[in-house]
């Protein structure tokens, strides 16, 4: 049976004794047989007996102490609309007030006896300075952090800004140093700060990409306003769009606090400037981001922009914890407009075709590339209705049940295969072709009216969806 609440005491209490060979005021929480847990004071030390090396330990159960320490504590601290922490040098949590837990997102039980580089701390901040190394800087020079600034993660992976005002308690015994911490939201003083040099410079970024993308200013002016700003890139390209369900319901905030959710976006794009290089904005359609130069020994194979793309995806479900999102990606090319082209398509219509991948590549449409701008004309249209007609006339179960067929039989897999998807008996699948061949006119056998099949049923699936 585990008793360790958190499977990290384990191995920071075996870490000190295997160092320091004893463990002093050692604070952590356990289950007890009956399921509840309980919060102890460790004292174990190295020893021998009986010729053998040997953990001697004591165990105090301090649960009621600190319950009646917690409830004065409370009593002072319930009502303030600050956040207050207790935190030892490991970076676990101790204690943190009702407020303060409410404001990052979590339950009290959810954050004591955790450490903050899994909950609160994010280890990059959007400036690019490193908070995990921070951290450990703050013990090693405790006169110099006194007032911290830094940025903390909610639970759903927003980022805000927290003034800490700190108070370090060092242990006469032990040497061991606490922070008891007090902090306060500066986000919005930190947002109004900024916002009117972000706003004109994401206005200026999305201006400028419409213009390439419009032909209204060349590739070379493009590259030249970008670089005034102070990113060099050089073709040629890669380019990935990161697009947004706002149908799903966690983002309806957003039509109502578009600064929320304009923050929220910054963020990533700060993020991902810092850590992955490029250009990354915002844009109508989602976030744009731009790479240059990625190694030409692995373009072809598209090695690089798989790699590239899993990193973009990483730093998303790090700040978008929970909410649904796509990356569109094109090849590399020497013009922004194709490659921002090839992305916007690559998000859009990967989906239809592989709706439970979030990463899209433009190179892995194959010919859907082609016949995208078709499926909503008039001569798309017309296709359709060449080959696949008479399955659409009358729109029926058993006409579904048909095309549904006629699908599996055009993936080329074997009969058995096909019954199986389908669930039913190889001699109806056969049964079922012979009638979908009577209803078509058509030998589905023959390559090129089985490419035409093909055709059409892509023709009609995008259609339906773009």
């Amino acid at each position: 049976m585990n008793i360790w609440v958190c499977p990290e005491d384990r191995k920071m209490l075996v870490n000190m004794l295997w160092k320091d060979e004893k463990v002093e005021d050692f604070t952590a929480r356990l289950y007890v047989k009956n399921g509840q847990i309980i919060t102890c004071r460790w004292f174990a030390e190295y020893g021998f007996f009986n010729g053998q090396k040997c953990i001697s330990s004591v165990v105090y159960n301090i649960t009621d102490v600190l319950l009646e320490g917690e409830n004065k504590y409370s009593s002072i601290v319930g009502d303030a609309q600050i956040i207050i922490m207790n935190v030892d040098q490991a970076g676990r949590i101790l204690f943190i007030n009702e407020f303060g837990s409410n404001f990052f997102g979590y339950k009290s039980s959810e954050l004591i006896g955790y450490s903050l580089i899994d909950t609160l701390l994010p280890e990059i901040e959007s400036t690019g300075r490193n908070l995990w190394d921070l951290y450990k800087d703050v013990f090693d020079n405790l006169a110099n952090y006194k007032r911290v600034v830094c940025e903390g993660i909610k639970k759903d992976g927003q980022r805000v800004w927290i003034e800490w005002i700190n108070n370090f308690d060092k242990d006469a015994v032990t040497g061991r140093t606490n922070i008891v911490t007090v902090g306060v939201d500066i986000t919005a003083q930190r947002r109004s700060a900024i916002l009117d040099r972000t706003n004109y410079e994401r206005f200026q970024r999305t201006k400028i990409l419409d213009d390439v993308i419009q032909g209204r200013i060349t590739e070379e002016e493009f590259i030249s306003l970008v670089e005034s700003s102070g990113f060099r890139i050089v073709p040629p390209f890669t380019c990935c769009l990161v697009t947004f369900d706002f149908s799903d319901g966690r983002l309806q905030f957003s039509k109502k606090d578009s600064a929320k959710w304009q923050a929220w976006v910054d963020t990533a794009v700060d993020l991902i400037n810092v850590r992955l290089g490029g250009l990354a904005w915002n844009s109508q359609r989602g976030i744009v981001i731009l790479q240059h130069s990625l190694q030409t020994s692995c373009v072809r194979s598209g090695h690089c922009e798989a790699t590239w793309a899993e990193k973009i995806s990483n730093v998303m479900q790090d700040v978008f914890r929970g909410i649904h999102y796509r990356i569109g990606v094109s090849t590399m090319y020497t013009e922004i407009k194709a490659v921002y082209t090839q992305a916007y398509e690559a998000a859009k219509v990967g989906p239809i075709f592989y709706p439970e991948k979030k990463i899209h590549y433009w190179r892995n449409l194959g010919v859907s590339r082609l016949v995208i701008e078709q499926a909503k004309s008039p001569a798309g249209m017309a296709f359709i209705q060449d080959y696949l007609g008479p399955l659409l006339e009358k729109p029926s179960s058993k006409n579904e049940e048909w095309l549904m067929t006629l699908k599996e039989i055009i993936s080329g897999a074997s009969m058995n295969s096909m019954a199986a998807r389908l669930h039913i008996h190889p001699k109806t699948l056969a049964f079922r072709k012979r009638r979908i061949e009577t209803l078509l006119q058509v030998e589905i056998d023959d390559p090129e009216e089985r490419l035409n099949i093909a055709m059409a049923l892509k023709l009609k699936q995008l259609r339906e969806n773009l």
